[in-house]
């Protein structure tokens, strides 16, 4: 693996746990609710490529499954609550499904751009979150100073 994909993907869990931390405090339900989910898609990712030996040599039905289901999470949450920056976090996993498709009808593919394919919108999507949660954070805010009486 080439210098710059080890530290991009070395930095990825600890943004993710950043993330989730943010969310905990300052986010609202789906902050929350998308957080646990990458997080726990991370995690799980994260195991399998530990157990797997030859990880991303081939197809990975398991990871593909954990993409998948994230993605339905996601499409779900912003369907029900309206918030751009969900829709645009969906779209991003539905990328890293097609990524999975590509794999599937190219099995010449390289195992380095499968992993590219699968994990280009990780940061977005984190990037995504963190637009969410300082957006929630700031409505909170905002409705806490127009219901406070004014000091005279």
């Amino acid at each position: 693996m080439p210098a710059w994909t080890a530290l991009y993907v070395s930095l990825f869990f600890p943004l993710v746990c950043l993330n989730f931390g943010a969310a905990l405090k300052w986010g609202g339900r789906y902050e929350i609710e998308a957080a646990s989910g990458f997080l726990a898609a991370t995690v799980a990712e994260r195991i399998l490529e530990a157990v797997t030996p030859e990880a991303f040599s081939g197809f990975v039905t398991l990871v593909a499954i954990i993409d998948l289901s994230l993605f339905i999470a996601l499409a779900t949450m912003a369907i029900q609550s309206q918030k751009k920056w969900l829709l645009l976090a969906a779209a991003l996993q539905l990328l890293a499904l097609f990524g999975h498709f590509a794999r599937l009808l190219d099995d010449a593919m390289t195992p380095l751009a499968y992993a590219i394919l699968m994990g280009s919108g990780g940061y977005p999507s984190q990037t995504l979150l963190l637009i969410g949660i300082v957006s929630r954070s700031a409505s909170r805010i905002g409705a806490r100073s127009q219901s406070a009486p004014d000091a005279k």
